[in-house]
């Protein structure tokens, strides 16, 4: 993109007035990281446009090619010129000089009237493209200085899209309404090598496990795992469960190799108790669904509690603890956009509310 636009600055002296405002366009393309595949189309078709008319003599301007894409839009110079809020002559002088200029006939004249010719119409679909666009280009334009541009991806845990992301999202939406957010549902191997590889913004996820990853980890509540029963186990009645007293039971459990169940697996495995595995699933809403059926006990994440029946599964706390961070996770020495800052903001702000739970511990505020 910037040798092209090199080479169209070397070729041609630009009517400065109209192409300044693509260039600037053009130059936030290059400087926005999360300029939609749109906009990027459109800086490369309309660089092209140029550097071809340049080729052809004369070229063209903004307002030429204005005119002629609200004629073939309209129909006639005289709708294009009160759409434009010009003068007929205006409009038409502006429609000879492009005619002049791109070396085909594009209109057949009869009497007082044009008619545009199939070289015109072949030309107006890739104006036409180009317009839309460009359009696009100037509503980004607008939002950046708003900071209300782009996109923004992320990645976070089954566990954490219904329980934290929907609140965090709608706050976010208020003050951005024109920002997409992207969402990646990822298991938390696949959370961490996209932000790895960069194609996330940031995740949303637990530190369990991080392994050799080198990333910047921004911790936001603590947790502690907390085990369920169901509403008519006998171990009910006890204020906290000892994991002694759970050998032999019959448990629901998360795939082999997430972060919670390997710490499952290691803390039951070295106190020397079996657990009797009835079934396993991928998320922890299908855990906490089956555990409610009445077909086992499940540890799980605090944070499915408020959503749990609870006339059909009770929660209590574990001795020993198991102990994660909740945390904004995202490439070493990343430099975070206005939007992306405001996300971040929202999200601690909107998890900070969530320490009414005596198995979270809200962590230090500081960005």
């Amino acid at each position: 993109m910037t040798s092209i636009r090199n080479n169209a600055i070397e070729k041609s002296q630009y009517n400065k007035k109209a192409w300044s405002i693509f260039w600037f366009y053009a130059l936030l393309y290059i400087t926005e990281i999360n300029t939609t595949d749109l906009i990027k189309k459109t800086i490369s078709r309309l660089t092209k446009i140029i550097l071809f008319l340049d080729t052809q003599g004369d070229l063209m301007n903004y307002k030429q090619i204005e005119s002629f894409n609200m004629f073939m839009l309209y129909g006639s110079v005289t709708q294009a010129a009160s759409v434009m809020n010009k003068t007929q002559p205006a409009v038409s002088r502006l429609l000879s000089e492009l005619e002049k200029s791109v070396g085909f006939p594009l209109f057949i004249r009869k009497r007082n009237h044009l008619v545009a010719t199939p070289e015109a119409l072949l030309f107006h679909k890739a104006v036409s493209r180009s317009f839309i666009g460009f359009e696009e280009l100037k509503r980004q334009a607008k939002a950046i200085a708003r900071h209300q541009v782009g996109e923004i991806v992320i990645s976070t845990q089954p566990v954490y899209i219904n329980t934290l992301f929907v609140p965090i999202f709608a706050r976010f939406h208020e003050k951005h309404p024109d920002v997409c957010v992207k969402l990646h549902d990822d298991g938390h191997k696949e959370m961490l090598q996209r932000v790895s590889e960069n194609r996330c913004d940031f995740a949303l996820g637990i530190t369990l496990n991080l392994g050799s990853h080198t990333l910047d980890v921004r911790p936001l509540i603590r947790c502690q795992a907390v085990c369920l029963l169901p509403a008519a186990h006998p171990l009910v009645d006890n204020p906290v469960i000892n994991i002694q007293q759970l050998n032999g039971q019959r448990f629901i459990e998360l795939h082999i190799g997430s972060p919670l169940r390997t710490r499952v697996d290691h803390l039951f495995l070295e106190a020397g108790i079996y657990r009797h595995i009835v079934a396993e699933a991928r998320t922890m809403q299908t855990v906490c669904n089956i555990v409610e059926s009445g077909c086992g006990i499940a540890i799980a994440d605090p944070l499915v509690t408020p959503y749990l029946d609870k006339s059909k599964v009770v929660f209590r706390p574990l001795i020993p603890t198991i102990d994660w961070d909740i945390a904004i996770i995202m490439q070493e020495k990343a430099m975070l956009t206005n939007t992306e800052r405001s996300f971040y903001q929202i999200t601690r702000k909107e998890i900070g509310k969530l320490n009414t739970f005596s198995s979270i511990k809200k962590e230090g505020t500081n960005p």
